[in-house]
């Protein structure tokens, strides 16, 4: 569901399909206990992840600033601002 969620608000449909297939081989590995995930495996996954993070992490630093200028902007223009 947070996969999807993201997917969707970034607008980046490969968070859900890598995200998908993360968690699958995750639970063949925990509780199939027939493939066992690489060191390569984790790795990208990491990789992966830390992208997404950095994505989420930029536009909330993104939002911020904008909203930062509005109320700048607002302040300046209110009429209690002498």
């Amino acid at each position: 569901m947070i996969i999807e969620y993201l997917a969707d608000v970034l607008g980046d449909r490969a968070i859900a399909d890598i995200g998908e297939a993360m968690r699958s081989l995750r639970n063949q590995d925990f509780y199939g206990g027939g493939i066992l995930m690489t060191d390569k495996d984790n790795r990208e996954y990491l990789q992966f992840a830390e992208r997404v993070i950095n994505e989420v992490e930029r536009r909330i630093r993104q939002l911020l600033r904008t909203r930062e200028k509005k109320w700048a902007f607002l302040n300046k223009k209110s009429p209690l601002n002498p």
